[in-house]
């Protein structure tokens, strides 16, 4: 999960931001405006501060209204599509799911294993990242029976 990558993360906080947290009665903003840095955890709760309370609302304005909200938000977002794109890429070269954590994967499985494809649907895994082709991801049983079937279709050929 991306998500889990951005904790103990901290950002910068710029001028902006830190003038609209300026003077208010809250403890956490005046933690946020001394320290000029705050925490990935303190960011998703603060997004949850603005999404569940009404613009214009004492507690909303107390944490500096739109300039913040619209800050965490883009904070939040474009550390999140980082490491997702990162991931994404990693995939469509070849590298296995980079999604799942290692207690999610199956443990009786050979963990270099690729998964299987769709057979029913001839659907493909992935794209091919340097050429304009699809790549087709078999499991080493796959491959072993399209292999034996080639032998046999041939030997029958002559």
């Amino acid at each position: 999960m991306p998500n889990s990558e951005l904790y103990g993360k901290e950002f910068n906080v710029p001028g902006n931001v830190l003038s609209a947290l300026k003077g208010s009665d809250s403890q956490r903003s005046n933690n946020i405006v001394n320290n000029g840095k705050i925490s990935y955890s303190l960011l998703k709760r603060l997004k949850n501060i603005f999404d569940n309370s009404e613009q214009g609302s004492e507690e909303y304005e107390s944490y500096g209204g739109d300039v913040v909200k619209n800050w965490v938000n883009e904070i939040l977002r474009n550390n999140r599509s980082n490491i997702h794109d990162i991931k994404k890429n990693q995939m469509d070269t070849g590298m296995f799911n980079r999604f799942k954590k290692t207690h999610e994967k199956d443990k009786n499985r050979n963990v270099t294993e690729p998964s299987s494809i769709d057979t029913k649907n001839k659907e493909f895994m992935g794209s091919g990242i340097y050429e304009n082709k699809r790549v087709i991801r078999l499991t080493e049983s796959e491959l072993k029976t399209i292999i034996e079937n080639i032998i046999l279709k041939e030997n029958k050929d002559k």
